[in-house]
Order: structure tokens, then C-alpha cells, then sequence
């Protein structure tokens, strides 16, 4: 039997709605990546774009979970200026030898920004992402991702 953990980051809940829905559908383990910086309000909004635009890292939570102990790793992450944000840049980063198979959970304002941080991952891990879902902001907001979830889920299980 295959071990997964969906790890997540989300300021404004989108994406850890998704990440809780998938981890629930495949019942695996979840877990929160904390980011200790304040991002809240408009002025956390602004900070956070110029510092995923900058390709900066931040100080998180210290996980709990290690991603060497499952055999699949599924990464939950918004888009923030076309790039990633600095808590999962920094979580990538601090477990890059212990990675196993990674897989996106990738939410987004417009249709096709997923593949920006799709790119990302798989320079800073040095590893190929298995699958990836991308889930618009209206999609999440109207309860329209079942299908895609499915999907996702589907294309998981042809890669064990």
C-alpha cells in the first residue's frame, strides 16, 4: 500500500480546501505548512506577491510529518505572482533529500498559471512531478472541482 501526505500552504483557505478534500478522498495524511510571517490584510497580500516574485523563503512551522516516510508527496500551493510562495519554496527546499514521488495540488486565479509553479517544484526538488491538478479561484468559490479532483485521483493511481 502506497503512503501519501498532502502538505499544504494557503493564505485565504482556497487551497486548503482543495488539499483537505483530496487527502480525504485518498485518506491519507495532511498536514498545514505554517508560515510564521503575517500576510494578512492588504499590506500582507502586497508583501507576499513581491516576496514569491522575489523567489524568497520565509520561516515555517517546523513540520511534523517527514516526507521520506511516504511513498508519494502531494503539494498543495497557490500561485502568488506567477510563482510560488515562500513557505512551500522553503519546505521544498529544507526536505529536498527526502522527497519521495511528488504530485501538485496547484490553485490559481486564471486557468493555466499552475504550470508556472509546476516549473518551480521541479527545479528546486530535482524530481519530475508524477501528476497535477490546477483549481481556479471561481471553481473553488462555486463548489466546481469534483471532476477535476476525480480526475486527479484517477492519474494518481496509475503512477504507483
Amino acid at each position: 500500500m502506497t503512503r501519501k501526505l498532502v502538505v499544504f500552504y494557503s493564505r485565504t483557505g482556497k487551497t486548503k480546501t482543495i488539499s483537505e478534500r483530496i487527502s480525504e478522498l485518498l485518506n491519507c495524511d495532511l498536514e498545514e505548512i505554517v508560515d510564521l510571517k503575517k500576510r494578512t490584510g492588504i499590506i500582507g497580500f502586497l508583501k507576499a506577491g513581491k516576496d514569491a516574485f522575489l523567489k524568497k523563503k520565509t520561516s515555517i512551522r517546523e513540520p511534523v510529518k517527514t516526507p521520506s516516510e511516504y511513498d508519494l508527496l502531494l503539494i498543495g500551493s497557490p500561485v502568488w505572482a506567477g510563482s510560488l510562495p515562500p513557505a512551500i519554496r522553503t519546505y521544498i527546499t529544507y526536505f529536498k533529500n527526502q522527497l519521495p514521488k511528488l504530485a501538485l495540488i496547484g490553485t490559481c486565479s486564471g486557468k493555466g498559471n499552475v504550470s508556472k509553479i509546476a516549473v518551480e517544484i521541479e527545479k528546486i526538488s530535482d524530481k519530475k512531478l508524477s501528476a497535477v491538478i490546477e483549481v481556479t479561484s471561481k471553481e473553488v468559490s462555486k463548489n466546481k472541482y469534483e471532476n477535476k479532483i476525480q480526475d486527479f485521483i484517477n492519474e494518481l493511481k496509475n503512477i504507483q
